[in-house]
């Protein structure tokens, strides 16, 4: 199963995103789950450096990506949030398509005396 976690600050401003695992829905190579999931991310990744100009921080393993903004003024980008929110959008859409294959979860950190300083968090499952 894909897992798809979206981290947003308490404006619901994406500044983090993971995607673990995969779909199961068919045989490797030809599994148009993981085919439609690998290509959000990349078409996401791809837009926030190539096309906006934002350095992200990501990490990638087999089946695995983290990705995060590397600052404040990155994560209230107008250009920026509607790209991050595609992208979780398309996985949603994929879940309502494929239930058993992928879960989407947002997870909303309630902070004060800036972002270094969790004070409460709290997730969300998105349907």
């Amino acid at each position: 199963m894909i897992r798809a976690v979206f981290w947003q600050n308490p404006q619901k401003h994406i500044y983090k995103f993971s995607v673990i695992g995969h779909a199961g829905y068919g045989e490797k190579g030809s599994d148009i789950v993981c085919a439609a999931a690998s290509a959000l991310v990349y078409s996401t990744v791809n837009g926030l450096t190539e096309i906006i100009g934002i350095p992200v921080d990501c990490l990638t393993a087999d089946g695995e990506i983290l990705c995060q903004l590397p600052d404040n003024r990155s994560k209230e980008n107008s250009c920026v949030q509607i790209l991050l929110k595609t992208l979780r959008l398309g996985y949603q859409s994929l879940k309502r398509e494929y239930p058993n294959n992928i879960t989407v979860k947002t997870i909303t950190l309630s902070l004060s005396g800036g972002e270094d300083h969790v004070k409460n968090e709290h997730s969300t499952i998105c349907s």
